[in-house]
């Protein structure tokens, strides 16, 4: 739709329906794309607002690193700009690390917050899938072999059982318009790496879901359920 100015930074958003404010945050490496197959059931009750995180897709990619209380200020800046004063959060994986960051800290401004297949640290076994990506990535490795390395921890046994969702896949990534460039993917990894919300969840006041997927691999559900067991009241899903 259009590209926004605020916090210091361009970030490319799309808008659609009418009603209470939704507003749809990425995960990690991920444009705002990943969630065009739900707009239209959303957009029939709400305002729906989904971006691009900055350093990903249309949004500008600065050197890093980054910061989730960086892109929690994104995210506010954008809805200051689009006069959203209040709304419900949706985060996916690192979007819901952004959400968790704007539940504790900018109250006022979160309805309800929802937490899908997050997290509120790196586990051992996450970090350590997550830098053999940094290093795959860093390595020039053929691009299809590098998205094939990663298929098996974003994707389910039931998805790739079938070749043609894993050639659709393929097809998209290697030919995305808007390819993320290396500052974009080191400097949102900047913000992963070392992440611990634990320490400001106990603040969260706001009604709060937490969702979790039972076949994620790389945040499986036991890491969201510890993003709930530290929010009290936190229904789950």
């Amino acid at each position: 739709m259009a590209t926004l100015s605020g916090n210091g930074i361009n970030l490319y958003y799309e808008q659609q329906g009418s009603g209470p404010d939704i507003v749809l945050i990425s995960g990690f490496a991920a444009q705002h794309l990943n969630w065009l197959a739900m707009l239209d059931k959303l957009s029939k009750h709400f305002r729906v607002t989904c971006f691009d995180n900055r350093g990903v897709g249309q949004s500008d990619q600065p050197q890093g690193p980054y910061s989730i209380a960086q892109m929690a200020d994104d995210t506010l800046a954008l809805m200051d700009v689009l006069g959203i004063t209040q709304a419900l959060i949706c985060g996916h994986s690192m979007g819901g690390l952004i959400a968790q960051h704007l539940a504790a800290h900018h109250p006022q401004r979160v309805s309800h917050a929802c937490i899908v297949n997050s997290l509120c640290r790196l586990w051992p076994v996450n970090l350590a899938a997550m830098q053999a990506m940094v290093k795959i990535y860093d390595s020039g490795l053929d691009p299809e072999l590098q998205i094939r390395n990663v298929l098996p921890w974003l994707y389910s046994n039931d998805f790739l059982s079938t070749p043609e969702r894993i050639d659709f896949v393929l097809d998209k990534m290697l030919n995305d318009p808007h390819p993320q460039t290396s500052f974009g993917y080191h400097g949102q990894w900047g913000a992963l790496e070392g992440v611990d919300t634990r320490q400001y969840l106990a603040q969260v006041q706001c009604p709060v879901t937490v969702v979790a997927g039972s076949d994620d691999i790389l945040t499986p559900p036991a890491m969201s359920m510890e993003v709930a067991n530290h929010i009290d009241g936190a229904s789950r899903a």
